[in-house]
């Protein structure tokens, strides 16, 4: 299954620690960045999708290994690229899964009919003129982006604070 995501990867650390006299400078304090420069990404992403059933904000998953971090969704990646992309002009959404998506409800239940006819006003306004994606992905890569200069700002301050260097 191919995830839709971003990684947050530090590269060049064995570079870095053969500079240093000791190696804890490093694992101790970029692996702390990487954890919450994946934090930050989960929560934007999290905070840029609104609205309908709530499963696309509890599929947002993170995830640090070592150097290296990843934010994703755990919904299908057809569906999480079109939450992320939106709808093109002449797409079909299928109906019950907008009845799904208007009412907050994932559960079998029976719609009725003003939901029905609610949700097929929809899906033709949707095939006439497209839905904008939420950019969830895209926003909460952004974010990580523009923080990371204060994570590595606040992780030399701790650097200098711990080992005087």
């Amino acid at each position: 299954m191919s995830k839709q995501g971003f990684n947050i990867e530090v590269t060049g650390v064995e570079e870095l620690r053969g500079k240093l006299n000791d190696p804890q400078l490093v694992k101790g304090p970029l692996r702390d960045v990487v954890f919450h420069a994946t934090g930050i990404g989960k929560k934007a992403a999290k905070g840029y999708i609104d609205g309908g059933t709530g499963v696309a904000v509890v599929s947002i998953r993170s995830k640090v290994r070592g150097m290296s971090g990843e934010v994703y969704s755990l919904i299908k990646a057809p569906r999480a690229k079109s939450i992320e992309e939106g709808r093109k002009p002449g797409e079909t959404v299928p109906l019950m899964a907008l009845v799904r998506w208007m009412t907050g409800r994932v559960r079998s239940f029976s719609p009725t009919a003003e939901e029905w006819s609610a949700a097929a006003r929809a899906q033709a306004a949707i095939k006439k003129g497209g839905a904008k994606g939420k950019r969830f992905i895209e926003q909460g890569h952004a974010k990580v982006t523009g923080e990371m200069p204060r994570l590595l700002r606040e992780m030399a301050d701790k650097v200098r604070a711990r080992w005087g260097k």
